[in-house]
């Protein structure tokens, strides 16, 4: 054991002839050797390594140290073993090595405390007192106690701490410093420890002289003779307080943190470095089963989609080989089995010695932005294709209105209030998200722009729903047969009425018919040739939405009826 310990330094205890004392602080790698073990060992100063120490052992002592010092490390609490050295003028010294191993919970070494006391004049009963001169400088408490576990003596830390009499803590006195809600479980498992001779380890507070408590971490071994049978047993309580404090600071934000990431709304995860998850919040359970069925542990693998699970590998191999933040968007399954859309984060988090790192992550449900995404891609392609076929209608209009008349400044009114209406029939249609026209409403907007009095337009009919391409040419119909009466029919005058009806048609499948009849103005006469609105109307009709329109000229009034699709 002494062999890991390289540099010496002066030590506060006081320097005791033929014991000397180690430390091996060894979160800190800090190894001291006092000037006394120097001095035991012959040496001007200590060997430099682990093999310079055993070199100095004796050949025939060598193996058998080397293999009880791995099997001490290896689980050991405390320690005790005798061997021979030879001193670098040959002579030979006999010496025992006793120490005790602070570990930490998880069984990882923090601190060994040790001495060796030269025993060479002293193979019998001297012995003793050199340990016990030793054991009252040591940082723990001890005590010692018979086989049946009656302690008949502790040393002076012991009653510096206690401040208590050796009459007072001996045999079972020692219950009397120990914290009430502990002493019962205490006094059993050590009772049962000294009744099977199995080593004993416990935590509890004990009373300071100032009548404040601390924790110990005590343990205690049975001392056997050369036939194995106990003679006596050795103690150790070690001051644990920090320890406890931080461990228990560390539940605590541990607690705070998980009580923090249960209240978000999103999925919160931690991995170690290798990616393995070790945590996530509550919100897991709103996803589809995360734990191998085999190991027990995470595996994030299963909740992604798998034609997304390649470019998250590749992502995450990125992040984790450069250290840097790693970001995703990836469908993740639900618990129903359905797949969202995620935007899952994490950045990197490195603790002080920097020798050990983390991850913290979350998973943002991105699902709504997606589809606001996709719906603006759409509605961009349908932008697109109305403006290209509102532009087309324009300028279909357009060549009509200005090929049939040869007056520039009666064409330009034509198409500017050819152009209104189809404005009114586009407001109608973004008001109600470009879906499916009100046949009644369409109706009503493009005859109430006439600007007569509404009495004189009588219209009724079925419940018919037009889709926004056919509702656009039958309010162009409409308009055309509207501004045709103002100027010459029933709307000339100040009796003229009009009627419009219109009807589901059962034969024919989500066909319609719109009946248009004048009454009350000036005499009409079939016209010698096809007007500029009649051919409008039925070239809009038949090449638009697949639909027809026939022109009854009689005497009392104009009657025109349509024909079409609602869809």
């Amino acid at each position: 054991m002494l062999g890991i310990i390289s540099q010496p330094e002066e030590h506060s205890v006081p320097m005791l002839e033929g014991i000397g004392t180690y430390l091996w602080r060894v979160a800190d790698d800090v190894l001291e050797w006092s000037p006394g073990l120097v001095a035991i060992y012959g040496l001007e100063r200590p060997p430099t390594g682990e093999f310079g120490f055993y070199d100095l052992l004796h050949p025939e002592d060598r193996l058998r140290v080397e293999a009880e010092t791995s099997a001490f490390l290896e689980n050991s609490q405390q320690y005790s073993h005798e061997f021979r050295i030879i001193r670098p003028d040959g002579t030979i010294r006999h010496i025992l090595d006793r120490a005790a191993i602070e570990r930490t919970a998880d069984g990882q070494i923090i601190a060994i405390r040790g001495v060796n006391v030269d025993i060479t004049d002293h193979r019998s009963g001297d012995t003793e007192v050199g340990f016990r001169a030793l054991a009252n400088n040591i940082d723990q408490l001890a005590w010692v106690a018979n086989r049946e576990g009656w302690i008949y003596w502790f040393n002076a830390r012991w009653h510096d701490y206690t401040g208590k009499t050796l009459d007072q803590m001996e045999g079972w006195g020692w219950r009397d410093v120990h914290h009430p809600d502990h002493v019962d479980r205490v006094v059993e498992h050590i009772a049962h420890c000294f009744a099977t001779g199995e080593d004993w380890e416990d935590i509890f507070p004990l009373r300071k002289a100032d009548g404040s408590f601390r924790w110990f971490l005590s343990r205690a071994r049975p001392i056997r003779d050369s036939h194995g049978n106990i003679h006596s047993w050795f103690g150790t309580n070690t001051d644990v307080t920090e320890q406890r404090e931080l461990e228990e600071l560390s539940v605590q934000l541990q607690r705070q943190f998980e009580q923090l990431a249960d209240a978000m709304p999103q999925l919160v995860w931690t991995a170690d470095a290798d990616g393995r998850v070790t945590y996530y919040n509550r919100r897991i359970a709103e996803f589809w089963p995360a734990r191998d069925p085999v190991t027990g542990l995470f595996d994030w693998h299963n909740l992604v989609h798998p034609d997304d699970l390649e470019r998250t590998n590749h992502d995450w191999s990125i992040a984790a080989a450069d250290g840097r933040d790693y970001a995703c968007d990836h469908r993740l399954r639900m618990a129903d089995g359905s797949y969202r859309w995620h935007l899952s984060r994490a950045v990197l988090h490195r603790n002080v010695s920097d020798a050990n790192f983390c991850w913290f992550g979350t998973a943002t449900e991105i699902e709504d932005l997606k589809q606001s995404e996709n719906d603006r891609k759409l509605l961009l392609l349908e932008l697109n294709h109305r403006v290209k076929n509102t532009l087309s209608l324009v300028q279909a209009i357009a060549t009509l209105t200005f090929r049939s008349l040869e007056d520039p400044a009666t064409a330009l009114g034509a198409f500017h209030t050819r152009l209104s209406s189809l404005a009114r029939t586009h407001d109608l249609l973004v008001r109600d998200d470009w879906q499916e026209l009100s046949l009644k409403e369409l109706v009503l907007t493009t005859t109430g722009a006439l600007g007569v009095a509404s009495d004189r337009i009588d219209v009724s009919g079925d419940d018919v729903r037009l889709s926004g391409r056919i509702g656009v040419m039958v309010a162009m119909a409409i308009h055309e047969l509207g501004t045709n009466a103002v100027k010459y029919g029933a709307l000339s005058n100040e009796s003229g009425v009009i009627t419009i009806r219109w009807e589901t048609l059962a034969d024919v499948s989500s066909g319609f018919q719109i009946e248009w009849k004048e009454a009350g103005g000036p005499l009409v006469h079939p016209p010698s040739k096809q007007g500029f609105g009649s051919k409008l109307i039925r070239q809009a009709l038949a090449s638009t939405i697949e639909g027809e329109a026939r022109f009854d000229f009689e005497p009392d009034g104009l009657k025109c009826i349509i024909w079409g699709r609602q869809m």
